[in-house]
């Protein structure tokens, strides 16, 4: 009964005031970072160097991060202050990236922002776009994301690029 008083009255305002006919309509504008609703990190389509942090091996220009670094442990990471939304624990998150691998493997781990908890294990990627589903464990400390690269050889030289995060 409500619904129909409340649209009702949503129709006599307008009648009244002359409006019939003439929806005026809002849309607010929604800022998708690339191509991702809902995304919890910021700069996921590395537009600058604003947001992350890239330690040795990582540099961020042309709209990616590229990594060309054969020393283990090389991280792109972003902290939780920078991101737009707040990670929790024993939470399900869907990760999004495009990887683009011009020699070597991009084997990756993906972990909270100062490596206290992992949130995947040490994965191979290959070129193109990838999504893996997580749960974040009970505990999960600095709640940024950090992509750490395991070299396994010495040629390794990748680019990562669109990373989204969302809760799924």
């Amino acid at each position: 009964m409500r619904k129909y008083l409340i649209i009702g009255l949503l129709f006599f305002s307008v009648i009244a005031q002359g409006q019939i006919g003439r929806f005026p309509i809002y849309t607010a504008p929604v800022v998708v970072a690339a191509g991702c609703v809902g995304n919890m990190v910021s700069n996921g389509e590395f537009a600058d160097g604003s947001d992350w942090t890239a330690n040795s091996g990582w540099t961020i220009s042309g709209g990616v991060a590229t990594n060309n670094d054969a020393v283990s442990g090389s991280k792109l990471i972003q902290a939780s202050a920078d991101m737009l939304g707040e990670l929790f624990a024993n939470t399900n998150y869907t990760i999004s990236f495009d990887i683009t691998i011009s020699s070597g493997n991009a084997n990756i781990n993906i972990q909270s922002a100062a490596s206290e908890s992992n949130y995947l294990t040490f994965t191979d990627f290959a070129n193109g776009h990838h999504s893996v589903d997580i749960t974040t464990p009970g505990w999960i400390g600095s709640k940024g994301i950090c992509f750490n690269v395991n070299t396994t050889d010495t040629d390794n030289a990748f680019t990562i690029d669109n990373i989204c995060v969302v809760t799924r």
